[in-house]
């Protein structure tokens, strides 16, 4: 039988196996009482841990997380918040971007235990994977403004692990221009065209504004 100690302790007892532990009501579901619990082999770990949870439990953190995984999140995101307040096509393009690479990627992590660590080491794999830095970037907007709801929102989690992964920079396109002769070349290619006079018209514009 387990054994408490003290009054003012009365949520952390001793177990018969001689492990420790404590626990914190959450309030209830379904009518039903729900306690998180802490398991350690000391007393103190248990009581360092259970003060830690009833200080955030007094700042209004969520303590104890649904056991609810990225790709449950994500639907009831795009259902509940997207599909009712977006256009149709912001609807689309985030229900594309879930289902074709965050739900195969990352779907089966739980909101709990994702990291920004591994939404960063995904982002980089979708990018090493030939995707461009554009089409990662807006993987990484999906990801960022479904999780904002599950903290903003539904406290779900304490904190974004999306808000400080960083997408690959953008491409710079290199400008290039013709030289003299390749420009003679190519008005004397467009002579006879119908084109030839407004192709001719802007050359000769940016030539007398440099």
């Amino acid at each position: 039988m387990a054994k408490k100690r003290g009054n003012s302790e009365s949520s952390i007892y001793q177990m018969n196996d001689g492990r420790w532990r404590a626990a914190v009501s959450i309030g209830y579901r379904d009518g039903k009482p729900r306690r998180k619990t802490f398991t350690a082999s000391t007393r103190g770990e248990v009581a360092d841990a259970l003060k830690k949870a009833l200080r955030d439990q007094q700042q209004g953190k969520n303590i104890m997380p649904d056991r609810v995984t990225l790709q449950a999140h994500l639907e009831r995101w795009l259902t509940d918040v997207v599909k009712p307040s977006c256009s149709f096509k912001t609807h689309e393009t985030y229900s594309d971007l879930a289902v074709n690479h965050l739900v195969p990627g990352l779907g089966n992590t739980l909101l709990s235990k994702l990291t920004t660590a591994q939404v960063q080491r995904f982002l980089n794999e979708k990018h090493n994977a030939g995707l461009s830095p554009k089409t990662v970037k807006q993987i990484r907007d999906c990801l960022r403004a479904a999780l904002n709801v599950a903290v903003n929102d539904w406290e779900l989690i304490p904190r974004n692990p999306a808000s400080k992964a960083k997408p690959p920079a953008p491409q710079k396109t290199e400008l290039r221009v013709f030289d003299l002769q390749q420009a003679r070349s190519f008005l004397d290619l467009v002579a006879e065209h119908r084109l030839n006079a407004p192709v001719l018209g802007c050359s000769l514009s940016r030539t007398t504004t440099r």
